[in-house]
């Protein structure tokens, strides 16, 4: 079965085959998906950022704060206290938020 080839001079060579209308519409083809998949991709990046992170604060008694940011609440707290201690010089933190 023979396909019909587009002469457009040396313009119309792909990859050194002529160029078919099966090239142009697998090209557009893979266009299509390309595009569509990384509209995705992004969408996805931008929803899973900050809404689904916890953000805990700590405090001292004398004042000292600390703040951590995780996506699972433990490490945030975890966070929260190691900072909070090290600027509190040796007095206890507690967590007072996490939202």
């Amino acid at each position: 079965m023979q396909q019909a080839l587009l002469d457009f001079g040396a313009a119309s060579r792909y990859f050194g085959q002529p160029y078919t209308f099966q090239c142009r519409i697998l090209e557009e083809k893979f266009m299509r998906v390309a595009l569509k998949s990384s509209l995705v991709l992004v969408a996805l990046a931008f929803a899973a950022t900050d809404a689904s992170a916890w953000y805990c604060t700590a405090q001292s008694k004398n004042g000292a704060t600390g703040t951590g940011f995780n996506f699972f609440q433990i490490e945030a707290e975890k966070t929260a206290l190691k900072e909070c201690r090290m600027s509190s010089k040796g007095q206890s933190c507690r967590i007072t938020s996490c939202w």
